[in-house]
This record gives C-alpha cells, structure tokens and sequence, in this order.
C-alpha cells in the first residue's frame, strides 16, 4: 500500500462534504483540555488554532485507517495562525472531538499545496 499522501487523489472524498455539513449545522469543538496542553507543549500547536482547519476550503481529508475501535479522520489544511496543520480528529456525536494536531510534514505540505 503506498503513501496515502502521495496525491490529493488519495485523501478520500472531497472535504467539501463536510463543509457543507458543517455549514447546516451548529459545530462544536470538544477536547480533553489536558490532552490539549500536552499537544502543545509536544508539537507547539493548540488545539485552539486547529479548529479552522476544517473550515479550509482547501483543506484535504483521509479516514485513518489504522483505526479500529471508531473513525477517525486527518485533515491536512490551515489553521487560525496561517500554519499548515495535520490534525486528527472524529465525531461524537454531533461535536467534534479533536485527538491531536501538528504542524504538517514536508510531504503534507507539498500534498496541501499542490
């Protein structure tokens, strides 16, 4: 199995799909705040800046795979900061639950802005 970031080919169906959900419904954020701290203290990014990432009409979105016990998606896109973040995240009902985020690798990037 290649690289699923090889291409925006790979990221699955199109992010705007969530938008427009997004969009038609109110959007909530959750997050453990104590897992928010430590994600900032390791990759230097809140969860905070993150939540636009979602948002980004340009954003790209793939279902992690490696996941079993839930789905859980990452979302290469810009957060409130101008970065380009990797973000991990699932829903939970009707909120979503961010997991964790990071800046995004070189490889990301190129994906992102190609």
């Amino acid at each position: 199995m290649g690289d699923p970031f090889d291409s925006r080919e790979n990221f699955g169906p199109p992010l705007d799909k969530y938008i427009r959900y997004m969009y038609h419904r109110r959007v909530s954020f959750e997050f453990d705040p104590k897992k928010s701290a430590t994600n900032l203290r390791k990759h230097g990014v809140s969860f905070a800046e993150a939540e636009p990432v979602l948002f980004d009409p340009r954003a790209l979105t793939r279902e992690d795979a490696d996941v079993v016990a839930e789905r859980r998606f990452v979302t290469v896109g810009t957060g409130s900061l101008g970065r380009v973040l990797a973000m991990c995240w699932t829903e939970r009902g009707p909120d979503i639950r961010l997991i964790s985020v990071r800046l995004a690798t070189a490889h990301e990037r190129k994906c992102y802005e190609s």
